[in-house]
């Protein structure tokens, strides 16, 4: 698939080919790529008292010092 915001005409496969890495085809299945991605972001916390407890810990975590992945 050709990359359109880069104007050579290359795809993304051709351009990592050119650097010298290697990359594994993904899976077409982009249902389930994106359910896995909610529930690596997902968590649960709950009050108690003045506390919050987290009951469920992300697997993922973005910090705000990752403005481009954010």
């Amino acid at each position: 698939m050709v990359d359109q915001h880069d104007d050579t005409g290359r795809s993304l496969a051709e351009k990592l080919i050119s650097y010298g890495l290697n990359y594994y085809q993904a899976s077409k299945v982009r249902m389930q790529s994106d359910r896995r991605i909610e529930d690596a972001l997902a968590y649960q916390k709950v009050k108690l008292g003045d506390k919050e407890e987290m009951i469920k810990a992300p697997e993922l975590y973005i910090f705000d010092t990752c403005p481009v992945t954010i």
